[in-house]
């Protein structure tokens, strides 16, 4: 994380530094503490994206399990009929899991 800062804007020539010379000390500190806020700014950017594609990712796995899963139970339950949404929205407004027994359905409803 630190090689993404550019040292040369800094201005500080190590070579001709003294290590026990207290000013040069007060720069080395300042320059860690630079480093420091912005490593901590892209630590928090990696976090934010990282929970984005998770996420992204936990969206389309439930979109392929309820076309994989649900949408046929639908259809072989209630035959295919229009209400088939009307039904389905209704139970996840009132939030009747309960009353679909297969389990594995209930599981991708509350899911939802």
């Amino acid at each position: 994380m630190i090689t993404l800062i550019n040292m040369s804007s800094f201005q500080f020539d190590f070579n001709k530094a003294k290590i026990n010379n207290r000013n040069i000390h007060y720069r080395i500190r300042s320059v860690v503490f630079l480093t420091r806020d912005v490593t901590i700014l892209f630590i928090k950017i990696q976090i934010i994206l990282i929970k984005l594609l998770s996420l992204l990712f936990l969206g389309i796995l439930k979109l392929y399990l309820l076309q994989k899963y649900f949408f046929g139970y639908l259809n072989y339950n209630f035959c295919n009929n229009n209400n088939t949404f009307y039904i389905l929205k209704q139970h996840l407004i009132q939030g009747n899991y309960s009353t679909f027994i297969n389990p594995k359905i209930e599981y991708i409803i509350i899911m939802i």
